[in-house]
């Protein structure tokens, strides 16, 4: 008995000095990670909206009802794009639920005008190979200078309107998800572009 006390004891003192160096880890570390993420962020929304002279985050009344809607929340945040002072677009940070291996994170880039001018994938958990090919250029290309306003974004195997998307073959549901964000951030776009 006086054994497994001294073994529990011994266990005690291990694991509460490992969890007070995770600690000390954590906090040495969290402000460098914060900051890689936001140089990241910075980078792909200039990916997403590379004419812009300003990008900020929009944080107004209008854009925070929009968002509370339920239709529209797969859209968390909303950077104003501006050139000379006006505005000229806006991007959307979106996380589309139910993709193949859960939710997929990205950007998407749209002018005023409802063209889209960019998309980036932030993170997912895809397939490799199969879902994992829209954070590949060829898509993300694919995404750029569809028009939100001019009726929903489908996948297409040939694409041949301004709201067609090649889809990604083999990846129906990764496809799907990325479209049902991009319809969330259009709709969100419309209510702020009237």
């Amino acid at each position: 008995m006086k054994e497994m006390k001294t073994l529990a004891l011994r266990l005690f003192i291990i694991t509460a000095f490992a969890a007070f160096i995770l600690s000390l880890v954590n906090n040495f570390t969290s402000p460098v990670i914060a900051d890689r993420r936001a140089k990241e962020l910075e980078e792909s929304l200039r990916l997403a909206y590379s004419d812009a002279d300003e990008i900020v985050k929009d944080d107004e009344s209008e854009v925070s009802s929009l968002l509370e809607k339920t239709e529209n929340s797969a859209v968390k945040e909303v950077f104003k794009c501006s050139k000379n002072g006006e505005t000229t677009g806006y991007v959307y940070r979106v996380v589309s639920k139910r993709g193949y291996g859960g939710s997929i994170e990205f950007i998407v880039g749209i002018e005023n005008s409802g063209e889209t001018t960019g998309f980036k994938v932030l993170s997912s958990q895809e397939t490799p190979g199969f879902g994992k090919k829209a954070e590949e250029e060829a898509f993300e290309e694919g995404v750029k200078e569809n028009n939100v306003n001019s009726g929903e974004l489908v996948a297409a195997e040939n694409p041949s309107t301004d709201t067609d998307i090649q889809g990604i073959s083999g990846a129906t549901i990764s496809t799907n998800c990325i479209l049902r964000g991009l319809n969330a951030a259009a709709n969100v776009h419309k209510g702020l572009v009237k």
